[in-house]
């Protein structure tokens, strides 16, 4: 019996504001978008370089 739990080997952490970042984030998650294009979206976001 498949419980469909992933396992999750890299999580990148951004310097982003949490909220919009967060939302952002998973709206393109949701959406099937790749990483490439979801840190190319969460780039205007960052508060520190």
């Amino acid at each position: 019996m498949s419980l469909g739990i992933t396992i999750v080997s890299h999580v990148p952490v951004y310097d982003t504001a949490l909220i919009e970042g967060a939302y952002t984030a998973a709206s393109l998650i949701q959406a099937g978008v790749g990483l490439d294009e979801i840190e190319a979206q969460l780039k205007p976001l960052t508060i520190k370089d």
